[in-house]
């Protein structure tokens, strides 16, 4: 993957784990023969790649309002140090968008790496 202006541009290397057969590989060199040669479907992936991080974004900015969060102890994930919080939803939460509306019935759990504090 490759992240410029205008979006990020990915080529495939591999499919399930087993490197690309010659027409495989073809095939996608013509997917990125076409999408450089074309303006409009470089807009067009763009429009799709900036409508998928704000729905991205809006599922995340909806979290704070939408799950109670319940510290649940310490664990090590992947060798880290992480914060377990146990979640279920705010009976209060009122979805702005469809997509919200998935945490009105999602409960589970939510490891915070206490060094870098991400998710």
């Amino acid at each position: 993957m490759v992240e410029t202006k205008q979006g990020i541009v990915a080529r495939t290397i591999a499919v399930n784990d087993q490197p690309l057969t010659p027409e495989q590989r073809a095939g996608d060199d013509a997917r990125l023969a076409q999408l450089i040669a074309d303006p409009q479907e470089q807009r067009k992936k763009q429009k799709e790649q900036n409508d998928e991080t704000n729905r991205v974004l809006g599922l995340v900015r909806a979290l704070p309002d939408a799950l109670l969060y319940d510290f649940d102890g310490n664990e090590v994930v992947n060798g880290r140090n992480c914060t377990r919080l146990k979640f279920v939803p705010n009976p209060t939460f009122s979805p702005t968008t469809r997509e919200t509306l998935v945490y009105k019935r999602t409960s589970g759990f939510l490891w915070v790496d206490t060094a870098a504090e991400r998710l």
